[in-house]
């Protein structure tokens, strides 16, 4: 998952979304986080609003020369626990190759794992929850200003994240990703995340997502082959966020999933419109059509307050 996008748009000027501000401790330790509040809710019977914090995160950042680390730990208000979200250790070559181990981060999807990732409140798809998350593994990356390249094997696929991933896979998973930026602004990106699965059979996920930046523009899709234990499905997203002014955004968003007969078929349609009270403190709204092939289409909504340091 591309956490660093809002980092590297932000940096080009081209985003009113705030920058996580690292605080830098010492020469060789930083320190970094983001608060995450919202009031949202929708339409679907019985559905009732929430209010409240959603997440709070913390993140320690070591660098020693070639060696570098990553502790990260979050908290869910919906699970009242503490996770150890990610924890990792990396070593640099100067050829732009590197090696890490530890608890990290899948490779796989356009929509970032945490709120200062994203263009919008929520993730497009309906039923999701085949793109992994975090997982316990090993790992070699390759980096040019053009190319990237970069094989994962690890303990299994985790979906979701903090209290809320499951490990759903029993046996050794691997990913591998290639990342294109043949010009200025335009980026492809293909992976492929495959794990043995359990008696109900393997499971692959295919990601292919491109973003192209122009000026004030940024537009993206993505598309998604799963085959999970036999259920096949796809998956597909059309974005594009405009930075009106250096402070106000928009975000509009399409996205779809085509099921077999088992998981039922949707169509998510959003708008998501973002102001930057400072550098650090960021108000988005957003509505969310959710059109189920069967079941009723719900409407939601969404008010997020993020705070970043």
């Amino acid at each position: 998952m591309d956490c660093s996008k809002i980092a590297y748009l932000m940096a080009a000027g081209l985003l009113s979304v705030p920058l996580s501000a690292t605080i830098q401790v010492t020469e060789n330790f930083a320190v970094e986080g983001f608060i995450d509040m919202s009031y949202s809710g929708d339409d679907a019977t019985g559905s009732e609003d929430t209010f409240g914090l959603d997440q709070a995160e913390i993140d320690f950042l070591f660098t020693y020369d070639a060696v570098s680390a990553r502790v990260d730990i979050n908290g869910f208000d919906e699970f009242n626990t503490l996770d150890l979200e990610q924890a990792f250790v990396t070593y640099s070559f100067e050829n732009g190759v590197s090696i890490t181990g530890g608890k990290y981060l899948s490779y796989l999807g356009w929509e970032a794992a945490e709120p200062t990732g994203l263009y919008q409140y929520s993730y497009a798809y309906g039923v999701g929850g085949y793109i992994p998350g975090y997982h316990n593994g090993v790992k070699l990356d390759f980096a040019s200003e053009m190319f990237e390249f970069g094989v994962s094997l690890v303990e299994d696929l985790a979906v979701g994240f903090g209290s809320g991933a499951v490990d759903f896979f029993d046996d050794y998973g691997s990913e591998v990703f290639v990342k294109l930026m043949p010009m200025e602004g335009l980026t492809l990106f293909a992976a492929w995340a495959h794990d043995e699965g359990s008696a109900l059979g393997d499971v692959d996920v295919y990601n292919f997502w491109a973003s192209y930046e122009i000026g004030s523009l940024l537009l993206a899709g993505e598309f998604n082959f799963i085959d999970m234990w036999g259920v096949e499905g796809k998956s597909a997203l059309v974005m594009a966020y405009y930075s009106i002014t250096d402070k106000l955004g928009l975000t509009v968003r399409w996205g779809t999933e085509n099921w077999d007969d088992t998981l039922e078929d949707n169509s998510s349609y959003t708008i998501s419109p973002s102001y930057a009270l400072s550098d650090n403190l960021l108000i988005l709204g957003e509505i969310k059509l959710t059109d189920w092939d069967s079941s009723e289409d719900v409407t939601s909504w969404a008010v997020e307050v993020l705070f970043t340091f």
